[in-house]
């Protein structure tokens, strides 16, 4: 379920964290809420967001991360018209895993990356969009 919600850096990178039990469903959800709030204070060229599932309880389940059901997530979303990337942060997807998502990814303009942490997450978004060390 969603835990948390917050702008890491105020109108341009938005996170939701999300503990216990987590579906694509609380995702999707969690999605709406975004944007919401990506359209109250969301600012150009791009908002990015995070989904952060690493304090879900089954951390072994990889279903969230399937391309599907990040394609499901992300639909909302783009309904922001200044939707960045998309960020899920989970630790225990193996690095080849990501990888390969994250070339699907890019191939499909889909526009999402798959890291381990909150950390890693900011650093990606900083290397696709340069606007966000000016904002930060």
């Amino acid at each position: 379920m969603l835990n948390k919600i917050y702008w890491q850096i105020p109108g341009r990178v938005i996170v939701t964290e999300y503990a216990g039990s987590v579906s694509v469903e609380d995702l999707r959800d969690g999605g709406e809420t975004m944007v919401q709030l990506m359209s109250i204070k969301g600012q150009e060229p791009f908002v990015h967001a995070i989904i952060d599932t690493s304090k879900r309880a089954n951390p072994d389940d990889h279903s969230l991360i399937e391309e599907t059901n990040i394609a499901a997530v992300q639909q909302t979303l783009l309904a922001y018209p200044y939707a960045g990337w998309t960020v899920i942060i989970d630790p225990s997807s193996g690095r080849f895993n990501r990888w390969v998502r994250k070339l699907t990814g890019h191939a499909k303009q889909a526009r999402y990356h798959i890291c381990s942490n909150l950390e890693d997450a900011i650093s990606f978004l900083s290397q696709q969009d340069t606007t966000l060390t000016s904002t930060s």
